[in-house]
């Protein structure tokens, strides 16, 4: 499990309690954004997610802009804040907010087993935060994110896309044995699911091994 930094942990809290976001959801974030681990806070201008210019009350809380053009905060818990205020009111990650919301409603079961950082992440994901810098090359959409939650939490969760490939493919396999299962049947002329009897399994290896003598006199003549 990620050891992380006890700055960054108290304003992940902070953050959580601020928006409704899952606390190792946001760690997850900022996991794919800066460091979060190590002895001091090391986010380029205090910036946790690489907020950039935009929003007109996230920006008078910043101080300038970093070398890559993201916005820079005097302190760490500024940036924390700007966070905040950009989940909470920007229009641009209403989706996350929606996400927040369903995810209130789902039972304790379904939160301990993950369900509402799923829906959290997935919207985190799909917004233009996103940027495609969240999923890993060949991955599901914000499959980073997901990656980042585990080793947080020591509780893998699988994205959507992931459980559909999953799921198609595990399809395509019964559907692959059933068929064989089936043709097998027809050849020895069961009902499906009937049990093989002993008699025609001697039956059917007499007739193969009777089809091989035959095929090797006439290969050797």
């Amino acid at each position: 499990m990620t050891t992380i930094n006890a700055q960054v942990l108290q304003l992940a809290q902070q953050d959580a309690q601020a928006t409704g976001l899952d606390e190792d959801v946001i760690l997850a974030q900022w996991m794919a954004e800066e460091p979060i681990t190590g002895k001091t806070v090391e986010w380029p201008g205090n910036n946790p997610a690489g907020i950039s210019p935009g929003d007109s009350e996230v920006d008078a809380l910043s101080n300038g802009k970093t070398s890559g053009g993201f916005l820079s905060f005097a302190s760490p818990s500024i940036g924390a804040k700007a966070y905040a205020d950009m989940i909470n009111d920007d229009p641009n990650y209403s989706g996350i907010r929606a996400a927040i919301q369903k995810a209130d409603t789902l039972s304790a079961s379904q939160k301990a087993g993950g369900e509402a950082a799923e829906l959290e992440m997935q919207a985190i994901a799909a917004s233009p935060w996103d940027n495609g810098h969240y999923t890993a090359s060949g991955g599901a959409q914000g499959s980073k994110l997901f990656e980042n939650y585990a080793s947080l939490t020591d509780t893998p969760i699988v994205p959507i896309g992931q459980k559909i490939e999953s799921g198609v493919g595990n399809a395509v396999k019964t559907a692959t044995v059933n068929a064989t299962e089936s043709a097998i049947d027809g050849m020895l002329g069961l009902q499906p699911g009937e049990a093989i009897p002993w008699t025609r399994i001697l039956v059917v290896v007499g007739g193969v091994v009777l089809i091989l003598i035959l095929l090797y006199r006439t290969v050797t003549k």
